[in-house]
């Protein structure tokens, strides 16, 4: 069952897409977490929107040093 918190935000997120095409078919998404409550919530809501629409959704954890290259460790994924 999806709480009356998780479920708002899946509106939101619904509706921002809807009205500014965020999500293609063809989209590589990445987000960028920090570990707390409101990017863990944020990467829980989008892997459960993509659920919903029955998007390919691939798992892809990296951990990332201070001062790395983001560009660097992604160029192989994008």
């Amino acid at each position: 069952m999806v709480s009356y918190h998780l479920r708002n935000i899946l509106s939101s997120l619904r509706n921002a897409d809807q009205n500014y095409s965020l999500i293609d078919e063809r989209d590589k998404i990445v987000v960028g977490i920090s570990g707390g409550k409101d990017s863990l919530t944020l990467l829980y809501a989008l892997s459960l929107y993509m659920r919903i629409l029955r998007m390919p959704c691939a798992d892809l954890m990296m951990y990332m040093p201070r001062g790395s290259s983001p560009s660097r460790l992604l160029s192989q994924w994008l």
